[in-house]
């Protein structure tokens, strides 16, 4: 189990970041700078970079490398932890969450920003753009809230999940 496991949570992690890396790279270079509307007054792709942390809340850059790597760290620590107490399928979503962290991290890096390009608007509202990546953390992010507030849970699997619930929620802020 514990071999097939990680050949599937490798080719996961792969398949975000490279996933996420080609939708970006696509945006920036076929997306007209008045984007796409593919729901009229609901869904578009348009091109936008954040230079803070989640919901484009500013802060010095050097601060955000500081918090990123941390947390990239931490994940990696949480992911062994959850691995050697052999359950997969937290460990599944800590790699998810890692590689998706790992992408927005090396838009920092390379480009100054995070490429956010999916834009949801309902009626005078407008969601903050994002992109794959957060789309990995937030899904990933839920599935955990429920893997570890469900009332069929073992307690004993509430005890070991509920560190990585808080790690992973405090991770969707932050990317």
């Amino acid at each position: 189990m514990k071999k097939r496991f990680l050949i599937i949570s490798s080719i996961s992690f792969l398949a975000v970041l490279v996933i996420d890396q080609i939708s970006k790279y696509l945006i920036i270079k076929k997306i007209p700078e008045t984007g796409i509307f593919l729901l009229e007054d609901f869904l578009s792709f348009n091109l936008t970079f954040n230079y803070g942390i989640g919901f484009g809340l500013l802060l010095p850059s050097w601060t955000i490398t500081v918090l990123t790597v941390g947390l990239i760290g931490l994940l990696v620590y949480l992911l062994i932890n959850q691995i050697k107490q052999r359950l997969y399928l937290t460990s599944f979503l800590i790699s998810l969450v890692t590689a998706a962290a790992l992408s927005n991290f090396t838009d920092r890096l390379f480009r100054g920003g995070v490429v956010d390009f999916v834009s949801i608007q309902i009626n005078s509202f407008t969601w903050p753009s994002f992109n794959f990546a957060d789309i990995v953390i937030t899904v990933s992010a839920i599935i955990l809230i429920f893997i570890t507030f469900n009332k069929n849970s073992q307690k004993k699997i509430y005890e070991k999940n509920i560190s990585s619930f808080i790690f992973l929620l405090t991770s969707f802020f932050m990317f």
